[in-house]
């Protein structure tokens, strides 16, 4: 590309560039008009060379007071936005007013219980409790006749998930009404393997059946202080 036609690209540098020629056209006859002169010679014919003939339509502003229109000629619906609710919240709530749980449209609170089974390595704790908390039964490696560390083996565990079975059979015959149990378990001793065990055995067969929830509630710690020292038996 010549020096002359990138100056075409800006009309102000273009005329600077001629003013500072001493004469031009060339004074010469024998001197065969080239591209460049041609373009000049536009240039100087028409001032507004290289603008677009026909002016480029800018888009009006958008005016949000008016509602979008459908292409079918009908005025679209405007919606509220929607307002994002944390999942977790929403359980909660309904677990704390009992009226309505994701997923069910009405629940008895009346014949719902908690098997909250905490499997601890130094001891074991079965709790029953009603569908607001209130605790009507529980079961430990103590009150089963174990001392020290034999509160969280297996054995303490297995006779904690069976008496914790016969309490809600029981409970059971005395409403004479249909249950459902959910079952809440935490740590990783070795009192959980000894329920998983009881629940596929003869002694967990009615309430296995009862079970609605199982749930994981073993506590995470991400950070915090530091821990205790570690109990040496």
């Amino acid at each position: 590309m010549s020096l002359l036609a990138r100056r075409c690209r800006n009309p102000s540098r273009l005329v600077a560039y001629m003013s500072s020629k001493p004469t031009y056209p060339f004074p010469t006859s024998t001197r065969q008009p080239t591209s460049d002169d041609k373009l000049i010679n536009d240039i100087i014919s028409n001032p507004n060379f290289g603008q677009p003939e026909t002016p480029i339509p800018r888009p009006s502003p958008i005016d949000n007071s008016k509602p979008p229109i459908h292409p079918s000629g009908s005025t679209a619906p405007t919606f509220a936005p929607i307002k994002q609710r944390n999942p977790l919240s929403v359980t909660r709530a309904a677990e704390k007013s009992g009226s309505q749980t994701p997923g069910r449209l009405d629940i008895d609170k009346s014949r719902v219980f908690n098997l909250h089974a905490r499997c601890g390595r130094n001891n074991t704790i079965f709790t029953l409790t009603t569908f607001e908390g209130k605790t009507f039964s529980w079961f430990s490696g103590g009150s089963c006749g174990f001392k020290g560390a034999q509160r969280g083996s297996y054995e303490a565990g297995y006779q904690c998930a069976v008496r914790s079975f016969q309490s809600l059979l029981e409970e059971r015959e005395r409403k004479q009404s249909p249950m459902e149990v959910r079952l809440f378990m935490s740590y990783r001793g070795e009192a959980r393997s000894a329920l998983q065990r009881a629940l596929l055995s003869l002694e967990g067969e009615q309430v296995r059946d009862m079970i609605t929830v199982v749930q994981d509630r073993t506590p995470i710690k991400i950070g915090g202080t530091r821990a205790k020292k570690a109990r040496r038996l």
